[in-house]
């Protein structure tokens, strides 16, 4: 049951460290489209789904994914130490992963707009 548990841990806190650095480097949603090309329903589709709504929208959704991944992780790594000794400072320290995380996240649209 041990080595299971173990197992479990480690997929957990890869988990949480490639959500988190996603949020850290989210892609990136630009895409120059020529306007003047003469396949009208491919342009328009690619100017879609770059523009404005497009690129919100499908941050909107990697931030989702990205955010229920790590936050099922945590939990996940959160329940696998419930009886080791030294719980305080991990809880401590995933929860200040988790705040940083949130305020990251809450700044990056930001850095997306149009100056």
């Amino acid at each position: 049951m041990g080595d299971i548990r173990n197992a479990l841990l480690v997929v957990a806190a890869l988990i949480a460290s490639a959500t988190y650095q996603a949020m850290h480097q989210p892609p990136s949603f630009t895409t120059k489209v020529n306007s003047s090309s003469t396949k009208g329903f491919l342009t328009s589709d690619a100017s879609w789904m770059t523009g404005p709504f497009g690129r919100e929208l499908a941050y909107i959704a990697f931030m989702s994914g990205n955010t229920f991944g790590l936050l099922v992780s945590v939990q996940m790594i959160i329940c696998l130490t419930k009886d080791l000794p030294i719980r305080l400072p991990l809880l401590l320290s995933v929860t200040a992963m988790v705040q940083t995380y949130y305020c990251s996240m809450y700044y990056i649209p930001f850095t997306f707009q149009v100056k």
